[in-house]
């Protein structure tokens, strides 16, 4: 898990393209019945309490998520090093956040 996300990690390009294949049916089957909804991120709170339903989803404008999941955004030591940590051959996400439990950075 980095950032909060699970990371899949496959051996090649056609490997990639069946997880993203099967990854996007999912998708679809899980909103298929949703009626989606988007919200600036400052709005979520209200957006979420008047789309409130089994049949609503309320989701983030797409230029919101974007700006979120921007690579450049600036990181903590702490992120890096953990990032680092799993270049190393055998540190899953897992080990990684394990390491980072008892030490914060490479220094300490």
């Amino acid at each position: 898990v980095v950032d909060g996300f699970f990371v899949k990690r496959t051996k090649d390009v056609k490997e990639s393209a069946a997880y993203l294949t099967i990854m996007t049916r999912f998708l679809q089957k899980l909103y298929l019945q949703k009626t989606l909804l988007s919200c600036r991120k400052e709005e979520q709170v209200a957006c979420s309490q008047e789309g409130a339903g089994s049949d609503s989803c309320v989701l983030l404008t797409f230029s919101d998520f974007n700006e979120g999941a921007m690579k450049n955004r600036a990181q903590t030591v702490k992120e890096v090093f953990a990032k680092q940590l799993m270049q190393i051959n055998g540190i899953s996400g897992e080990k990684a956040v394990a390491i980072l439990r008892h030490y914060d950075t490479v220094a300490r």
